[in-house]
């Protein structure tokens, strides 16, 4: 019987043929056959000295597949807004090829194998995504180091992104206002363009939102569809995106008509500012429908709806507004993230400046 053997021994099991070696960590035995009596001294010997210096790990057979999806379901799904979380399991899914394997035994050249067959953004969605689950992993004890952190993944290059130009802004507007299928979203678009605000944000808006007496838009929800077509509206994703931004006298202008307009409602049941026909939330589906169709329409280029975004910033920072102004009227976490983005729209001052050193010391 093993029971009989003491801490650190080895002894020869005849049935096996093979040396079996004893060590206690923790209070816990753990034990292990090895082809020879050096091997299972070397072993026991290996093991004492890492529960002396507190790098031992217990041995686990949990796979990586396993370990993810109790990391997210434990640790990320309390922390993240639904449709996060399901973007955290769609990138995970990446990760299928390597599912099997033993979390103790995941080596970086496995994974540096599972990214070099990936396109560089979707490799580096998922080496952030290891990296905080092998990481927790790691705290918790489960593995003696964060592989991860030893593997590269491919440099993403930035694509510049498309903006419109203003007159390809005033066509679309003309366009949304004459053709019977876009009127319905003409003053979707006018508050879009004019804001820089994300799709779930437009469509999340209500009235008790609008301040027209101070010409002002409080941001404070937002509509996202999950997987199956579920619609739900939740607050923002940071507390930088909850936020007032002002607008210009036009779109003062078309919300105060379109307000003076409603027919009597029930505020309790909705106060979307955007409804469909049938007086329900429009849904994301039918601005991408809407989209692609003025996009045709219009014979532009075609360049996503999120690209009136950009181009509100570009132009906002091209006409001399602050960065900081800047990032705050699009619900940036901080104005690093602005300048990542839309940096290269910021107007080259250096001449100015030299004027005013000018000025400074004569």
């Amino acid at each position: 019987m093993p029971g009989r053997y003491k801490e650190g021994t080895v002894h020869w099991e005849e049935s096996r043929q093979r040396w079996r070696a004893f060590v206690s960590v923790d209070g816990r035995r753990y034990s292990k056959r090895f082809l020879s009596r050096d091997e299972a001294l070397a072993w026991t010997q290996k093991m004492r000295l890492a529960a002396h210096d507190g790098s031992f790990v217990a041995p686990s057979a949990i796979s990586l597949g396993e370990w993810l999806i109790k990391w997210l379901g434990t640790y990320k799904k309390p922390t993240v807004k639904p449709l996060t979380y399901e973007r955290y399991l769609f990138t995970a899914n990446k990760a299928l090829p390597l599912a099997g394997i033993s979390l103790q035994k995941l080596t970086p050249t496995m994974l540096q194998e599972l990214y070099n067959a990936m396109t560089p953004d979707c490799a580096k969605k998922l080496h952030v995504l290891l990296h905080g689950a092998i990481q927790k992993a790691w705290e918790l004890g489960m593995v003696r180091k964060n592989v991860v952190t030893f593997v590269k993944p491919p440099r993403v290059i930035r694509q510049e992104k498309g903006i419109f130009t203003s007159e390809e802004l005033k066509k679309m507007m003309e366009l949304a206002e004459s053709d019977p299928r876009l009127k319905p979203y003409a003053l979707f678009l006018l508050v879009a363009i004019n804001t820089g605000m994300r799709r779930g944000e437009l469509l999340g808006l209500r009235w008790c939102d609008v301040d027209l007496e101070e010409r002002t838009l409080f941001i404070r929800q937002q509509v996202q569809t999950l997987s199956g077509g579920t619609l739900i509206i939740d607050t923002p994703k940071t507390a930088a995106g909850k936020r007032k931004i002002s607008i210009p006298t036009k779109v003062y202008q078309k919300l105060k008509e379109a307000k003076a307009a409603l027919p009597a409602i029930d505020e309790e049941e909705h106060d979307l500012v955007f409804l469909n026909r049938a007086g329900t939330p429009v849904r994301p589906e039918a601005i991408e429908k809407m989209w692609k169709y003025l996009m045709s329409k219009s014979g532009l280029p075609y360049r996503n709806f999120h690209c009136l975004r950009h181009t509100h910033a570009t132009l906002l920072l091209a006409n001399g507004i602050p960065i900081i102004e800047v990032s705050r009227r699009l619900g940036h976490s901080s104005v690093t993230q602005t300048l990542d983005m839309y940096g290269h729209a910021i107007p080259c001052y250096d001449k100015t400046i030299a004027e005013k050193i000018d000025a400074i010391y004569n």
